[in-house]
């Protein structure tokens, strides 16, 4: 029910990681592409996409077996969207020959694309989408515009510094149509051993669910973005002084049920250097109303704490609201109708 509330499509993973592929034998692709096909039949409003591989070897022997797979679920399961190849560059960017390979080979059984994106600054990664939707045109499954899904990201920082990284990444990508989705995984931070943790505010059991210590700026990251939901709309930000401006992101949206409106805000770090030009940014936002009666509710996050306050008062037609922010720290504005 909560997927289907929150209009979230889910992702059939194939049984294969790292070209383990290799060791499939007849009855393992005839039980994989039965078990497939009977996840998207069943669910078929909520598992939308196929993932045949995951971080596998961009190499002949892995898009044979990519292009065999899909033509067997596809077959029986033609309104699924795979994504592909999964491949885990990271800090290194997109490996240009691997992926150019990819979508020679199997392009036409592929419909969008899809790479990991660990440790990546998000406007450069904001670049390498715009250069492969582009080079991908007219050579994928699905025609129209190319689209990107990332699987996997996330990176091993702690704090302001996991806070800030996951505020830019989201105010980077959520403008931009080309993706689709990014599925951000919650980490604990990289303990001098190296090891970590995947899952969605995975912690020790049995307290699976921590949104607190160690995986508060991950949750915080995420929750303050909690009501921007559906399309988004216009908003007008003045910010002072000058200085801290050139760090200060606001996006809004109105729900799909058009009784919610919301203005997300920022004030980032500047890789660092905002601290150094202003301790702290004043923002003035100005957003249209659908017709009807709101009130107002403020959320603030930065790595460490959140909370929630009613503001009194109602607003019609034009809302007015303002936020002093110190770096690190976010602010979202909902403004619901009464009934």
């Amino acid at each position: 029910a909560m997927l289907r509330e929150f209009n979230i499509r889910g992702i059939i993973m194939g049984n294969n990681s790292y070209g383990s592929y290799g060791g499939w034998d007849a009855a393992t692709w005839t039980r994989e592409v039965q078990s497939y096909v009977e996840a998207a039949r069943k669910h078929p409003d909520i598992l939308a996409f196929f993932q045949p591989g995951n971080e596998p070897p961009c190499d002949q022997g892995y898009f044979d077996f990519h292009n065999r797979l899909c033509t067997a679920v596809l077959k029986e399961a033609p309104d699924l969207k795979v994504i592909g190849p999964g491949k885990a560059w990271n800090c290194h960017g997109v490996n240009a020959g691997e992926m150019r390979a990819f979508i020679e080979a199997c392009g036409k059984s592929t419909d969008i694309l899809n790479w990991h994106i660990y440790a990546r600054c998000p406007s450069s990664v904001r670049d390498e989408v715009l250069y492969w939707t582009k080079q991908a045109e007219g050579k994928l499954r699905s025609p129209g515009p190319v689209r990107v899904m990332f699987t996997e990201a996330d990176a091993w920082n702690t704090r302001d510094s996991q806070f800030n990284y996951l505020l830019d990444r989201a105010f980077t990508f959520l403008p931009m149509p080309e993706i689709l989705a990014c599925f951000q995984y919650c980490m604990r931070p990289r303990t001098e051993g190296g090891s970590y943790w995947f899952g969605v505010l995975m912690g020790p059991a049995p307290d699976h669910v921590k949104p607190t210590g160690e995986f508060a700026a991950n949750y915080n990251g995420y929750w303050i973005f909690r009501n921007l939901r559906g399309k988004r709309v216009a908003t007008e930000a003045a910010v002072t002084p000058a200085e801290a401006a050139e760090h200060c992101r606001a996006i809004a949206s109105a729900s799909p049920d058009g009784k919610a409106v919301t203005v997300v805000t920022y004030y980032d770090t500047g890789h660092f250097d905002g601290r150094t030009k202003s301790g702290e940014a004043r923002f003035a936002l100005t957003v249209k109303l659908p017709p009807g009666t709101y009130t107002l509710q403020r959320s603030d996050a930065d790595g460490m704490a959140r909370s929630v306050k009613d503001v009194e008062g109602t607003v019609q037609a034009t809302a007015q609201v303002e936020a002093t922010l110190k770096p690190c720290k976010a602010a979202a504005f909902t403004w619901t109708r009464q009934e």
